[in-house]
């Protein structure tokens, strides 16, 4: 029980008493001089509790402003070790985190927060959407991604938003990875979402307004034959770096299986960073692969199965 409940209820208790009495001295039950000894005692009571009351609220902001501080010294001491950090990408994500806490705490200040309830795909998709949008020029961004990665995706938005970072100057490099088992008969409902997807794609390359940015970025697909599953599970990743500074770089890589969803972000690119050459060689052989389509090739090739 907190203590604004103790006090309301051991406010009404003593009303309550005070409607008892008046009823007995309408009884004649019980002296006047009795009940004014007695109002004195329990007004001196409530007066204490009130006054303890206040004392204990008084405590319990006292404790709660304290920790409030003592993370905001923490936010202030890390961002001081930021700004002298060669990775930008951690004051990129720093400044992402920071601003969306900064938000949140308006809205709280004005009476009314929406916290919105993401499944771990579109959770994903703001991650991304939020780091892509804070990018500049000279900045790569390198990313292998599926059909189903895209399924959780608003197409406009997201590709709206890559098309404003290519005009800033930012290098993208983007790569759908498909199984090739996609062509046979029993995926005919998947072949169809693939369908759906590329025409939205053609239809940003025909844009009048953005065509042209659109064709500036690297938006290809990887036709593979059975993709292993250490390559499923690792879809989709990112690795943004700076073309020049290479050493500025960052990783999101998401862990979504084996019951698991979490996201694990990781800076810095060394020769000793096992993990993230790993999946910087990962895409570049991809990338370098024959194989690869265009989305015209792309929709040529299902049209082509289409009429067997």
């Amino acid at each position: 029980m907190n203590a604004r409940k103790f006090f309301l209820i051991l406010t009404s208790a003593i009303v309550f008493e005070l409607t008892i009495l008046m009823f007995l001295i309408q009884l004649e039950k019980i002296k006047i001089e009795s009940l004014i000894n007695l109002g004195f005692t329990m007004y001196a009571a409530l007066l204490f509790v009130a006054i303890i009351y206040s004392l204990f609220y008084a405590y319990l902001l006292t404790i709660f402003r304290t920790a409030v501080d003592s993370d905001i010294d923490k936010i202030q001491k890390y961002y001081k070790l930021f700004k002298k950090d060669k990775n930008r990408f951690k004051g990129v994500f720093l400044e992402w985190r920071i601003h969306t806490e900064a938000n949140k705490l308006e809205k709280i200040n004005g009476g009314k927060l929406e916290l919105l309830a993401h499944d771990r795909g579109k959770y994903l998709i703001t991650i991304f959407h939020s780091l892509i949008s804070r990018l500049t020029k000279g900045d790569e961004y390198l990313t292998l991604s599926n059909l189903t990665f895209w399924a959780n995706a608003s197409y406009d938005d997201f590709i709206l938003e890559n098309l404003q970072a290519v005009k800033r100057g930012v290098i993208i490099n983007r790569i759908i990875v498909l199984d090739k088992s996609i062509f046979t008969n029993e995926n005919f409902h998947l072949r169809r979402k693939l369908i759906d997807f590329c025409g939205r794609i053609s239809h940003w390359k025909a844009n009048e307004k953005y065509g042209s940015l659109f064709e500036k970025m690297d938006f290809k697909f990887f036709l593979c034959e059975s993709p292993s599953l250490e390559l499923k599970q690792s879809l989709p990743y990112a690795i943004l770096r700076n073309k020049k500074q290479k050493k500025e770089s960052m990783i999101v890589l998401p862990r979504f299986f084996r019951g698991s969803s979490k996201v694990d972000v990781m800076f810095e690119e060394t020769s000793q960073n096992h993990v993230f050459n790993t999946y910087l060689n990962r895409f570049e052989s991809i990338a370098n692969h024959q194989d690869l389509l265009e989305v015209d090739g792309l929709l040529m090739k299902l049209d082509n199965q289409s009429r067997y």
